[in-house]
């Protein structure tokens, strides 16, 4: 067995140099092959890798999710920029307070989002960045910490081989929120036990893979990703819930405008043809 001081330092998690980076193989090609004094060290680098891509997916879920809502408000924003540009025998004082009532709220649930996306940027960004926390190396490989674990981040395949783990993917995160969009507070509580289930597991295989690790720094990490968590999910919530009532509203308005401009529509042909009548009569009277 292996022992390595794990020092917890803070360090960013996916630098560019990475990014576009791709391996193929095991982690045999980071490690020594068939040698059982490292197999506690590979274990702990891809069980932490593991565990930073599953938070970083579900940050970018909560991302993807926020700006499809991004796109519906600015759709009811245009809908109502159009009922309000309507000419004044249309646009009625019912139809203008409909529409400025929808274009409040989808305004309100815009703000919301944009926060959203703020505080997602940040967590995938500080919250995932001090997830990756190491600065000595492994003994198994002559390689910072920090830096075998970004590689393991861009090409987890090397870890699937000896330490399979069903990582959710971002599509399948999506899915989940926007399954429970409306009680956005149970996906959050859900999530964290699930991480809190998986970081014990992680921090096990840490531990045994060396001594002197601080399980306080650890902790630090955790409460900042559940302070991430629980803000996107109560600000999406918020959201969700405001650009609800704006496009109701807002399609209320679009609807009163649709029978407003039939009622004006139908005056105009009454005037039109009243105007005819009075045209061919007056044309009989001057041929007399």
């Amino acid at each position: 067995m292996g022992m390595v001081i794990l020092k917890l330092l803070v360090l960013p998690v996916l630098l560019p140099s990475f990014c576009h980076a791709r391996a193929t193989g095991t982690v045999g090609n980071i490690f020594p092959a068939n040698d059982s004094r490292f197999q506690n060290e590979d274990k702990a680098a891809c069980m932490w890798a593991g565990l930073c891509i599953m938070v970083n997916n579900t940050f970018a879920a909560v991302g993807a999710v926020s700006t499809r809502a991004l796109s519906r408000a600015k759709d009811v924003l245009r809908t109502v920029e159009v009922i309000l540009e309507s000419p004044p025998s249309v646009l009625n004082e019912t139809i203008r307070s409909r529409a400025e009532e929808a274009k409040g709220s989808a305004n309100k649930g815009k703000d919301d989002i944009d926060r959203t996306l703020e505080a997602v940027k940040k967590a995938r960004g500080e919250g995932c960045g001090s997830l990756l926390t190491a600065n000595s190396e492994f003994e198994g490989s002559k390689r910072k910490k920090g830096e075998i674990l970004k590689l393991l981040v861009n090409n987890f395949t090397l870890c699937k081989g000896n330490y399979s783990r069903n990582i959710v993917t971002v599509a399948e995160a999506e899915k989940y929120i926007e399954g429970n969009i409306s009680n956005l507070s149970r996906w959050a509580n859900d999530t964290k036990k699930k991480w809190s289930n998986v970081s014990s597991g992680t921090w096990e295989a840490i531990e045994a893979s060396g001594r002197n690790n601080v399980k306080e720094s650890w902790n630090s990490v955790w409460k900042s990703l559940h302070s991430f968590l629980d803000s996107v999910s109560v600000r999406l919530m918020s959201a969700e819930l405001d650009l609800k009532e704006g496009m109701k509203v807002a399609g209320e308005a679009a609807s009163l405008r649709s029978e407003r401009v039939a009622v004006v529509t139908r005056g105009l042909k009454r005037e039109g043809q009243n105007l005819c009548s009075a045209e061919a009569q007056l044309r009989s009277i001057v041929q007399s």
